[in-house]
């Protein structure tokens, strides 16, 4: 074998690198006789063969001493590990630290990083300790390493409620050990990602474990760090364990649909190029086909067969600089019709997970949808690697935007003071979710999951200002505080010096607070009530809840009971420590009253106002579907607004808009979407009174439209002499709660000091001027 042999190990090279040799010689050292190498000829040189690949793989950038830390880490732990297969019995168990650890190398990971990667198994393993880890390799490579394993040894499971505190446990040592060192979670999505390319040899259901496991906690993490390949091969893999035929339905979906929009594509990259070319820039244009996990995904949230799935053609087009991008961008939409409400752009407002780009989706060639990604060469590296993109010398600091992973990392250490575990766990999960960019006064950008309101907002900032939130002022009017944000508010919070939050903030029916951290900070400051001050806490709670339910009789001890609680002084005492909330209190009592009310059905007309579709902006206009694609509730759609008033829903794929689109035809597009039909209606009548200010009507009307509730009469007075304002209102309501909510989100408009549901309507000789200047006296 011309020299390229030793004792049946087959080197990759006729002059073995020293690594390679000391590597050999571990071997010798480890089966003396050759009687092991004799049996797994081609094991023993696969695993020569990685190895000369791993170190020819950090001499690319690494200096000779930081080669030198990395060679001896892999050397401890091949001699750790020994002569162990792998269950599978075709690969050493080395193999295993040994393809993490040249993963990372692949993204130039630095050398403290890589050698903890190939020794992160040996504590749990072996009998190499965590103390001889920081003895020989220093105290860097040791904390990566206890990180690891105390995650390891923390994700044992045994039972199903051990599973479950596996998961709780891991995903919060996961987030701690993201605010002490980064690099811990990075080797363990390394590790795991190996780990499920290689899990065959497994019983069924440890597969089903693991697989449940990275969707729980590992792919939503490496998509917070912005590893998006990494997320998605991770899902997939899952995804190919719990659902086989789906996973094999899917694929095959994908590559039909790959086959047919190959003469697309090629339209489309030529369209873009010229296009774009024309403005004076330089693209690159690719395509970027849609992820099998996001297609299944989207099956789960539209209930339809993959077969009838939207079919979207997605392509990213590649430019010199930021700027290019946005000049990129006007030049495609002057090109193809834009779909109202696609575009986002996250190069001025980027993702805490490092992501930036400009999207849109146009009505391309044919009339076909095209989503369209905007991005500079740094950004779409980024885009793929997240984190990972820190030790690359490729891109500078500021390119890469990890100012975001700062923010991300200051979000986490809060939490940690959360002392319940399952909220914890909640409030560390909400970091993984969807996130909305808002502002404070100063211009400071704070990220918030989707779905946040300023008490979320208040609470993020400082506890004591959520506690003492008042009024949310947004983009400069005043708002509740149960007002749901969006990207690009600018908020400020205004303070009252109450001691205590308001209970119904917990209640999750009305709103107010949709994170976890909020949440535990507001039960716990009801909690430390002592059981005497239960009683009358409680009581003046329930009583301010009837008063706005328009209820002046009612029996509290047959409420109790009612509700399963032993006494009345029970109930209180449950209420002042917000385990009950008072307007279910107010609930059980009004049950009767709303019951009683005159109903009638809501209709099957397709209105804006009440019916199953939404108009954005356009509260009112009648609306009316497509005959041809008959859009039904779930469909992805969009609506045309006619020169008659009336807009016209379809759905994306509808041929009507595609040629439409295709002839040149400048559509008149607006956002539509899908809210739940009602069945039966009530009228209720609700008078508030207010401290005389401008705009009081419209942020009424404002939280109705919200509400998609139909409005039938307002009247409004005023006493100048007191300066207190009142308005009455008719309304059409289809539940009990939909009731509660929104007088709890009028009573929080801004100069509202109190809100009331009464039995008739407004007459101009009733009492509600009066009451409305007692009301605002005992404010």
């Amino acid at each position: 074998m011309d020299g390229n042999q030793d004792q049946g190990v087959t080197l990759p090279s006729a002059r073995p690198t020293p690594t390679v040799e000391r590597f050999q010689a571990v071997i010798r050292r480890l089966d003396p006789r050759g009687e092991w190498q004799a049996r797994y000829p081609e094991l023993a040189a696969q695993c020569v063969f990685l190895v000369d690949q791993f170190q020819q793989r950090i001499a690319g950038y690494l200096t000779p001493e930081q080669q030198d830390l990395v060679a001896d880490a892999l050397l401890a732990s091949f001699q750790s590990h020994g002569l162990t297969l792998r269950k599978s019995r075709d690969a050493l168990f080395f193999e295993h630290p040994l393809a993490t650890a040249d993963y990372l190398a692949s993204y130039r990971l630095d050398a403290p990083t890589l050698a903890a990667a190939l020794l992160h198994d040996v504590v749990e393993d072996t009998t190499m300790s965590v103390s001889q880890i920081v003895g020989q390799f220093g105290p860097e490579v040791g904390k990566i390493v206890d990180g690891v394993t105390r995650l390891q040894a923390t994700g044992k499971q045994v039972t199903v409620q051990a599973q479950h505190d596996a998961q709780v446990d891991t995903t919060n040592r996961l987030f701690e050990f993201m605010v002490e060192d980064l690099r811990v979670v990075v080797v363990k999505l390394a590790d795991r990602l190996h780990n499920m390319r290689t899990l065959a040899a497994l019983s069924r259901k440890k597969q089903e474990e693991k697989a449940r496991e990275v969707l729980a906690v590992y792919a939503p993490l490496a998509y917070r760090l912005g590893m998006w390949d990494v997320k998605s091969e991770l899902q997939e893999l899952a995804l190919k364990i719990l659902e086989p035929v789906l996973y094999n339905s899917f694929q095959l979906l994908m590559e039909r649909r790959a086959r047919n929009q190959e003469r697309w594509l090629d339209i489309v990259r030529r369209s873009l190029t010229d296009q774009v070319a024309s403005a004076g820039l330089d693209p690159f244009v690719e395509a970027a086909p849609q992820q099998i996990y996001t297609l299944y995904q989207e099956y789960e949230r539209a209930g339809r067969l993959p077969s009838q799935l939207p079919d979207l053609i997605r392509v990213v087009v590649v430019l010199s600089d930021r700027c290019d991008c946005y000049r990129a961008l006007c030049a495609v939409h002057e090109l193809w019709n834009p779909v109202p409400g696609t575009f986002d752009d996250y190069i001025a407002q980027p993702r805490e997970n490092l992501y930036r780009a400009l999207h849109t989706t146009v009505f391309g060639p044919g009339g076909r949808l095209l989503k369209v990604r905007f991005r500079t060469r740094e950004m779409h590296q980024i885009a793929h690697h997240g984190i990972l993109a820190r030790w690359s010398a490729e891109f500078s600091e500021q390119e890469q935007g990890f100012e975001g992973l700062q923010r991300l990392t200051q979000r986490l250490r809060p939490v940690e003071g959360i002392p319940e575990r399952a909220d914890r766990l909640s409030a560390y999960r909400e970091v993984l979710t969807d996130q909305i960019q808002v502002f404070t006064p100063e211009g400071e950008m704070i990220e918030l999951p989707a779905g946040s309101t300023p008490l979320d907002l208040a609470y993020q900032i400082h506890t004591k200002l959520g506690d003492e939130a008042d009024v949310a002022i947004i983009n400069g009017l005043p708002m509740p505080l149960n007002t749901r944000l969006r990207s690009g508010d600018q908020v400020r919070i205004e303070r009252s010096r109450a001691q205590l939050p308001r209970r119904e903030w917990l209640d999750e029916d009305l709103g107010y607070v949709h994170s976890t951290y909020a949440r535990s900070h507001i039960r716990r400051a009801y909690r430390r009530l002592r059981e005497s001050e239960g009683t009358e806490i409680g009581r003046l709670a329930v009583e301010r809840e009837m008063r706005m339910m328009g209820l002046a009789h009612y029996d509290l001890a047959a409420i109790a009971r009612q509700m399963d609680y032993p006494s009345v002084q029970d109930l209180l005492v449950a209420i002042a420590r917000a385990d009950v909330m008072p307007y279910r209190v107010a609930e059980a009592a009004m049950s009767a009253v709303w019951a009683s009310l005159e109903d009638s059905p809501a209709g099957e007309d397709v209105v804006a106002a009440v019916g199953d579709v939404q108009v954005r902006g356009l509260s009112g206009r009648p609306v009316k579907r497509c005959s041809t694609c008959k859009p039904a509730p779930g469909d992805p759609i969009l609506g045309n607004l006619l020169r008659s008033g009336h807009v016209r829903v379809h759905r994306l794929d509808c041929h009507h808009i595609a040629h439409a689109s295709k002839g040149g035809e400048r559509l008149n597009l607006v956002e539509v979407d899908w809210v739940k039909q009602p069945l039966v209606k009530r009228e209720i009548h609700i008078r508030l009174a207010a401290t005389q200010r401008s705009g009081l009507a419209y942020a009424v009307t404002q939280v109705l439209e919200a509400e998609q509730i139909n409005i039938l009469e307002v009247h409004g007075r005023t006493d100048r002499e007191n300066r207190v304002g009142m308005l009455a209102i008719s309304v059409e309501l289809t539940d009990l709660h939909q009731l509660i909510r929104i007088l709890h989100r009028i009573g929080e408009i801004a100069g509202v000091k109190g809100v009331q549901r009464v039995d008739s309507p407004y007459r101009p000789d009733d009492d509600s001027m009066q009451w409305a200047i007692e009301e605002v006296r005992r404010a």
